[in-house]
């Protein structure tokens, strides 16, 4: 038997459902593969391998996993298994497609002589659109085409096969079954623990209650439950499927924390870059600032007062005068962080956004420092040039294009800072001209 493994689903804002999905299910078929099939067929296979496949033609999806399953009592038969979240009206010709290139397998001499059969394994009862379950196609000259498969809604089937398996490999799926989801999930997780370790491992143990926790998502809706069993996962140690889903978080959260970090942080620079060019202008001009000057300068938050002070630096008889017209300013203004729930998962979203969040933190305070130095870098040019001319229209009323000109063809910052000193000075703008290097 061989099962070409397939998940379809609607979509979640900012993560894919069906990928979410796929991956618990393949997760879970890697150790089962041969419960699937036990249960399905109703006869345990005596050996099951793993063929990996490129089903490159399928327009939305490729079935990417093979499990070629193999029988004593009868031929091998390739069976095409394909998971669904929910109903579609184009699944009949979805499995035309991937059973027309399943057949090219029997091309191949490993393959030669096995049966073909196919089924499709609804997980959802709130999502489900009838499946007829066969496709027929008609055409001229004695054309006909016809399918069929078998159409499997797991909440029709008795969970009591499953439970009384001697391997816990398909209890994942237990609450998705007819019968009262909490009591199934209770069922489930006792079955998965009370597993002979020789048969389970710890560590199989808890990525089985990892998955039979995301999966139940969709039937059970009391959270109190659904933190119960989290609670009593987390208490078993590492787990692999939680971890997955908070670095999935973290991952997102430094991408977003480092933006907007560096958005804050080029803030952050552009403003220490003001007030170094107005204590660089107090000291040109008096020889010193002073250090009541640097603290009230530390708490103006607005890059317009600091524009403004940068003027009067220029003009101010004395750094008493500049001291009183020195606003005295407020607090830099922090950006809350929103972590916006995303998905529909309640288990596995609990895990991503506590990633996250950590991600964000950390995120957020590497985007600052390197914000911080991009915006003294990138910003420091731009605002400088500002600056020279905005002290030139305050001192002689107006600074002409070719000073605008001659101010942008300079790309060294220390040139930059050089001449808003000279901007102080200069007895007029001729002078000042001639200051520019060419």
């Amino acid at each position: 038997m061989v099962a070409g493994l397939q998940l379809n689903g609607g979509m979640a804002e900012g993560r894919p459902e069906s990928t979410r999905y796929d991956w618990l299910i393949k997760l879970n078929l890697q150790r089962f593969g041969p419960d699937l099939a036990a249960w399905l067929l109703g006869e345990t296979p005596a050996d099951v391998r793993t063929i990996d496949t490129t089903l490159a033609a399928v327009r939305t999806r490729r079935a990417d996993r093979i499990l070629d399953v193999r029988f004593e009592s009868r031929p091998p038969l390739l069976l095409h298994v394909e998971f669904q979240l929910e109903g579609r009206a184009t699944i009949p010709r979805r499995m035309a497609d991937y059973l027309s290139m399943i057949l090219g397998l029997l091309s191949s001499p490993d393959h030669a002589g096995k049966n073909l059969a196919a089924v499709v394994i609804y997980l959802d009862r709130a999502t489900y659109r009838e499946d007829p379950g066969f496709l027929e196609i008609q055409g001229e000259l004695g054309l006909n085409v016809f399918i069929t498969y078998r159409v499997i809604k797991l909440w029709e089937h008795d969970p009591g096969t499953i439970l009384t398996m001697d391997s816990p490999g398909l209890c994942p799926y237990v609450p998705l079954m007819r019968g009262n989801p909490v009591e199934l999930l209770v069922k489930s997780k006792e079955k998965i623990l009370s597993s002979p370790e020789d048969r389970v491992n710890f560590g199989t143990k808890k990525e089985l209650l990892a998955v039979l926790a995301g999966l139940a998502t969709r039937v059970v809706v009391e959270r109190e439950v659904l933190d119960r069993v989290v609670s009593e996962i987390e208490a078993m140690g590492e787990n692999y499927v939680f971890d997955r889903f908070f670095n999935k978080g973290r991952e997102a959260g430094l991408r977003e924390g480092r933006e907007k970090g560096r958005e804050e942080g080029r803030e952050e620079g552009a403003l220490a870059e003001a007030r170094e060019n107005i204590l660089r202008i107090l000291r040109r001009r008096f020889g010193a600032a002073g250090e009541e000057v640097s603290q009230r300068l530390a708490a103006v938050s607005t890059r317009s007062d600091l524009e403004t002070l940068i003027e009067g630096a220029a003009v101010a008889g004395t750094v008493d005068d500049f001291l009183r017209a020195c606003p005295p300013g407020a607090s830099l203004d922090r950006v809350d962080t929103e972590i916006e729930g995303m998905g529909e998962n309640y288990v596995f979203d609990r895990f991503f956004d506590r990633g996250k969040e950590a991600g964000l933190r950390e995120g957020r305070a590497k985007g600052r420092e390197e914000g911080r130095e991009e915006g003294r870098e990138e910003g420091a040019l731009a605002e400088a040039r500002e600056n020279i001319l905005r002290i030139l229209r305050r001192r002689f009323g107006a600074a002409g294009e070719e000073v605008s000109q001659r101010l942008a063809a300079i790309a060294n910052r220390s040139d930059l800072e050089a001449l808003i000193e000279d901007t102080a000075v200069a007895g007029n703008l001729d002078e000042f001209l001639s200051r520019i290097p060419s």
